[in-house]
């Protein structure tokens, strides 16, 4: 993979692809992508991204918002119909995850230059966010899944602000402009309808910090 560091005011940098490389973002909801890399995505307009999104394919309000989002990124976007009510442990979320990427994800010849998903914390701890990242970091362990390198989404919940900030020792980090930041939030609450003072869109942070996989 051509790797690019872009300096930020963390001292950071983020790898990011080559012209036409291709970019795989693997997250449980529709928004993840938007909350944790919307930025990032939309920055890096030089890369085939293909985003697969675990759960809510038969919502009929988050599927058709999740398709417009995904246009708008010009980016491939696959959804499938994970169970998101809580009913599975995050334990037994994993070979389900696992079954829906070898079953459903668009085929890579030679696999990803790079894969994006969730932290080991889920952000801000949600069990399906945990279970996706159980999931694909085993499946890049074993190489059923194959990328040159891996990051996993960096965020915290700030308890008090009860919103997910940036980790603050995160490795890599990319600092938006205003002008981007702005467009991220747009997403948010144009696309998917999230009010200005809601969780999502105040998670919507202007620095979007990765760790990686190793």
């Amino acid at each position: 993979i051509g790797i690019v560091m872009e300096r930020v005011k963390l001292d950071r940098g983020l790898p990011a692809g080559r012209q036409g490389a291709r970019a795989l973002v693997i997250v449980a909801h529709p928004d993840d992508e938007t909350i944790w890399m919307g930025g990032t995505i939309a920055r890096h307009k030089e890369v085939r991204w293909n985003i697969f999104v675990l759960c809510r394919k038969s919502d009929p309000d988050r599927m058709p918002k999740f398709k417009r989002v995904a246009k708008h990124y010009r980016a491939r976007g696959l959804i499938c119909d994970l169970e998101d009510e809580g009913v599975m442990s995050i334990q037994k979320s994993i070979p389900a995850i696992q079954r829906i990427i070898r079953t459903e994800l668009f085929s890579a010849r030679g696999g990803w230059d790079v894969v994006f998903t969730h932290g080991a914390n889920g952000e801000y701890g949600h069990p399906r966010h945990k279970g996706v990242h159980r999931a694909v970091k085993e499946m890049l362990k074993t190489g059923e899944l194959k990328a040159k390198a891996a990051l996993f989404f960096a965020y915290r919940l700030d308890e008090k602000r009860k919103i997910a900030v940036p980790q603050e020792n995160a490795a890599y980090g990319v600092e938006l402009s205003g002008r981007e930041w702005r467009a991220k939030r747009d997403v948010i609450q144009e696309f998917y309808g999230f009010e200005a003072h809601s969780f999502e869109n105040r998670s919507c942070a202007p620095i979007e910090t990765f760790r990686k996989h190793v």
